[in-house]
């Protein structure tokens, strides 16, 4: 299962969550959702991913990833994912080996939910003073 909300009253961040196994049509209706929160924002937004939870990929789940990063919203500034491991970290370098590199793509890897958030204010604090 793959939860989707928002993650703070602004609705400036959005969160997903692995919370226990998970399929590939589980992650294609959660990230369907994200795009579809994203996109209904006309300023900027992050996007946390925590799989801290999860324990394995399903077959599809390296080249679906790098597809839906290749849709992300334009109003998105940075994709930080939680876990763990470097495993997911390793897996998202191997699809840019792969697929070759994504134009504005901003991923972020952390093991702490304290560091994704840091990370994500500072994203959205920089593009509020743009």
């Amino acid at each position: 299962m793959i939860t989707v909300d928002w993650g703070n009253y602004e609705e400036s961040l959005l969160v997903m969550i692995f919370v226990s196994k998970w399929s590939l049509d589980d992650y294609h209706d959660a990230i369907k959702q994200a795009y579809q929160l994203g996109q209904s924002k006309p300023y900027p937004i992050a996007f946390m991913v925590d799989m801290r939870r999860s324990s394995g990929a399903p077959h599809g789940f390296l080249y679906t990833s790098y597809q839906y990063a290749r849709m992300q919203p334009n109003n998105t500034r940075c994709m930080v994912i939680i876990s763990k491991s470097t495993i997911w970290q390793k897996l998202w370098q191997t699809a840019l080996l792969i697929y070759g590199p994504i134009a504005n793509s901003n991923v972020i890897f952390v093991d702490s939910v304290d560091k994704a958030y840091e990370i994500t204010v500072s994203h959205l604090e920089v593009n509020d003073s743009s």
